[in-house]
C-alpha cells in the first residue's frame, strides 16, 4: 500500500496530491490540515496495513510539532516503509538533518511552492493525460473548488 499525507487547505496542497496520486499511483490520498497532522502520521504509525511507500506533502512544521514529526517518520521508515516528505515551508536545518538521518527523502526549497518541486522531480513519471489536465487546470485556478477535480 502506500499512501499521500497532503495539506487540504489550499490549491498547492491539493494539486501535490494529485501529482504524487498521478505519479506513483497511490492507494490512498489523506488530505489534512495542520492541525491533524500529528494524528494522522500516528495513525500510521499504529496501522496493521503494510505500507510501502508513504508522500508527505506541504505540511509545514512548527516548533510544537517538529521533534515529534521527525520522531514518527523515524518510526514509519524503521518499519520498512519508504518515506518522502516534500515542502516549501521554512524548516530548520537541523530538522533537516534529523529527517534525512531517519532515512526519510526530503525535497525542500523556499523558492517554489511544493507542487512545482513534485512535478521538477518526477515529470517523467507523470502521464501525458495527467499533464494536460494540470496545464488546464494551472490556467484557470479561480474556476476550481477545493477538493474538487472538476470545474465549477
Amino acid at each position: 500500500m502506500s499512501i499521500c499525507i497532503s495539506h487540504k487547505e489550499d490549491t498547492d496542497g491539493i494539486c501535490s496530491a494529485t501529482l504524487i496520486k498521478a505519479a506513483f499511483d497511490v492507494s490512498k490520498v489523506i488530505l489534512v490540515d495542520y492541525a491533524n497532522l500529528m494524528t494522522k502520521l500516528e495513525k500510521v504509525v499504529e496501522s496493521d496495513s503494510k505500507i510501502d511507500q508513504l508522500f508527505i506533502c506541504d505540511l509545514g512544521l512548527s516548533k510544537k510539532n517538529e521533534l515529534r514529526f521527525v520522531e514518527l517518520l523515524d518510526k514509519i521508515a524503521s518499519a520498512g516503509t519508504e518515506v518522502t516528505y516534500v515542502d516549501h515551508h521554512d524548516v530548520s536545518r537541523e530538522i533537516m538533518q534529523a529527517i534525512k538521518k531517519a532515512g526519510v527523502t526530503l525535497i525542500h526549497t523556499v523558492e517554489e511552492c511544493t507542487s512545482v518541486q513534485i512535478y521538477s522531480k518526477y515529470r517523467k513519471k507523470l502521464a501525458e493525460h495527467a499533464l494536460h489536465f494540470l496545464r488546464q487546470w494551472a490556467r484557470s485556478p479561480t474556476t476550481w473548488k477545493l477538493g474538487q477535480l472538476h470545474p465549477a
